[in-house]
């Protein structure tokens, strides 16, 4: 059984989340991998801080996990939520236990930050199952649409060119 730790993160992150995420994700997303998408995506919001969650060992970023505050319409009142994003670990550390940490310190996070839930758009089984073993629960399937406002990135993600 192993026990990992997990911390708030910052911008201080920002490096190690970025290099994590190059070797998650690799060539997916590689807009993504730029600091200044990062802090858009991160620091930026109009909703409030980010919450980021990370896992280290022997220094190094392996377990990353952000909330972004959002507004949402709830029966005519303005709540707060999050939407759950940039779920990664090292796959070196898979299995053993860093999912559940980061995901259940996301919980107790965003309930301090008085938010009412936490949403997120999990397209790998894998994220799924994992959300759905630390109590998450499949409220509605979603239809995904895409409209391509910049086609390479569509073209990166979906079918792999090189």
């Amino acid at each position: 059984m192993y026990f990992w730790k997990v911390r708030d993160g910052s911008k201080l992150d920002m490096e190690g989340i970025l290099s994590l995420r190059g070797v998650v994700f690799g060539k997916e997303e590689r807009d993504k991998l730029d600091p200044r998408f990062w802090r858009w995506e991160f620091m930026e919001g109009p909703d409030g801080g980010e919450l980021i969650y990370i896992v280290e060992h022997e220094s190094k970023i392996i377990g990353h996990f952000a909330d972004v505050p959002r507004r949402f319409s709830f029966q005519g009142e303005a709540v707060l939520g999050t939407l759950s994003l940039d779920l990664m670990v090292h796959p070196d550390y898979w299995r053993r236990g860093i999912f559940t940490a980061m995901g259940k310190y996301g919980a107790q996070r965003v309930k301090q930050a008085d938010g009412l839930f936490m949403t997120a758009f999990p397209i790998r089984q894998e994220t799924i199952l994992g959300f759905k073993k630390i109590g998450w629960k499949e409220v509605v399937k979603l239809p995904v649409l895409v409209y391509p406002i910049r086609f390479s990135g569509i073209v990166n993600r979906y079918l792999h060119f090189p």
